[in-house]
């Protein structure tokens, strides 16, 4: 809608604005998404990009979806069993 605003004005308005849109999209979704979730759930940020892509790769738009939930639920079981598995020496 913004780009069609700015091309009223000038073509070089509507290709800076689809730019800078651009940007801020790639911005958000490769660097402040994954680092907010993974703050949130306590894991690396980079684990949750992969969480999702691997989920993409495997079930499209659904693993997508449920790619950091099922991350979640990865990271409670691995602490629920590392804590019942540490044993003293």
């Amino acid at each position: 809608m913004a780009v069609i605003v700015a091309l009223t004005v000038s073509p070089t308005t509507a290709l800076l604005t689809a730019i800078l849109f651009l940007g801020i999209q790639q911005l958000e979704g490769n660097f402040l998404t994954p680092k907010i979730q993974g703050d949130t759930l306590h894991v690396h940020p980079i684990l949750v990009f992969l969480a999702v892509i691997i989920g993409g790769g495997l079930g499209g738009i659904p693993g997508v979806v449920v790619a950091v939930p099922a991350l979640a639920v990865l990271r409670v079981l691995f602490d629920f069993f590392r804590v019942r598995l540490k044993t003293d020496g």
